[in-house]
């Protein structure tokens, strides 16, 4: 990944603090596939592709509520056992969890399949980028469909590559 798609991807992290409204996807090279606006946990997100990737992205904390979820650490379990993980965390991405699966096996089949792919990139920033960590754990661990090239998690300014072809496995459909 280059400085110029890692500025873009931090620059997206910022955008979807933004109302649905008030985001001009297209400008962004973007096409929207899902918006995602969970009222009771206030976790908000969008799923977009561009070219042969697609783009996950999660707001952080931005009201009360959510500062409430980046102040709950009570660990609790997560997938694996020993797994734990702060309940805020668990909670704003559970919320969401099967919108995204939803959202992201529209995306996959709008780009033809997985084969058809090159990336999915995961962003978020503050409490955003706990949802993303456990968005791009989860469908690491759990999956065994997804077969990418590359699958690349950016949260804030850090980039975590991971490159085997069977990396991401999962069945999307619920």
């Amino acid at each position: 990944m280059t400085k110029e798609e890692i500025l873009y991807n931090v620059g997206l992290t910022e955008k979807v603090y933004s109302e649905k409204k008030d985001i001009d996807f297209k400008t962004l090279g973007l096409k929207l596939v899902k918006w995602i606006d969970h009222k009771k946990s206030d976790t908000q997100g969008f799923i977009a592709t561009k070219d042969k990737t697609i783009y996950i992205v999660w707001r952080g904390s931005s009201s009360k509520k959510d500062f409430q979820n980046d102040a709950s650490i009570d660990k609790v379990p997560f997938i694996e056992e020993g797994e734990k993980v702060h309940i805020g965390f668990k909670s704003s991405w559970e919320a969401v969890k099967d919108q995204t699966y939803e959202a992201l096996d529209k995306a996959l089949k709008t780009l033809g399949g997985e084969d058809k792919i090159d990336n999915i990139i995961v962003c978020g920033h503050s409490l955003g980028a706990a949802v993303t960590t456990l968005f791009a754990y989860s469908i690491y661990t759990i999956t065994n469909q997804i077969k990418l090239s590359a699958v690349q998690l950016v949260v804030q300014e850090l980039e975590i590559k991971y490159s085997n072809k069977t990396l991401i496995n999962h069945q999307l459909s619920h």
